[in-house]
C-alpha cells in the first residue's frame, strides 16, 4: 500500500513539474526576455543561412560587434560575413536573459562555432556570448555583441 502511495505521489509531483516547465516556456516566449533571447538565436541562425536581409532587420543601425579575434566588427561588416556564408553549424548552451531597463536586455549564453578559418577549413570554436539588445523604435534591436573564446585553464 505504502509502495502505491509512493508511485502515486512521485506521479503527480512529475506531471506538476512538465507542466509548469511547459506553461513556463509558453509564456516565455510572450515576453520582451523570451523574444529577445529567441532573436540571439535568430542572429545566429540567419548567418548560418546567409540570410543578410534577416540580419539587417535584427541590428542596430549602430551595432558594433568585439569577435572572439578581439576585432570590432561594425553592422555592414556582419552582413558581408553572412552573405558570404562562413558560419556552418552552432550550438548554443547555458543561456540567461537578464532585463537592465526597460528598453535594455542582456542575453548570455556559451556557444560551440564551427566556421571557416582561412586556409584550415573549418574548426569548432568554443565562446561565450554576451548580446545586449536595446529598442529602437517599437522593436528590440541587438546593439553590442562580445564574443570570447573559451579554452581550458593552463
Amino acid at each position: 500500500m505504502r509502495r502505491w502511495l509512493a508511485l502515486i505521489l512521485l506521479g503527480a509531483v512529475s506531471v506538476s513539474f512538465i507542466s509548469a516547465q511547459t506553461a513556463e516556456s509558453t509564456l516565455s516566449r510572450s515576453t520582451p526576455r523570451g523574444q529577445v533571447a529567441e532573436s540571439s538565436r535568430a542572429v545566429l541562425e540567419a548567418q548560418k543561412t546567409k540570410d543578410p536581409g534577416a540580419i539587417k532587420h535584427l541590428l542596430a543601425d549602430d551595432f558594433t560587434l568585439v569577435g572572439s579575434d578581439g576585432r570590432t566588427y561594425d553592422r555592414e561588416e556582419l552582413m558581408d560575413a553572412t552573405h558570404e556564408g562562413r558560419l556552418q553549424s552552432y550550438q548554443m548552451y547555458n543561456e540567461k536573459v537578464i532585463s537592465v531597463s526597460d528598453e535594455a536586455i542582456l542575453v548570455t549564453y556559451d556557444a560551440i562555432i564551427t566556421a571557416s578559418e582561412g586556409d584550415n577549413g573549418y574548426a569548432p570554436r568554443y565562446q561565450r556570448v554576451s548580446d545586449l539588445w536595446t529598442t529602437q523604435g517599437d522593436q528590440w534591436r541587438l546593439k553590442f555583441e562580445q564574443a570570447t573564446p573559451l579554452r581550458h585553464i593552463d
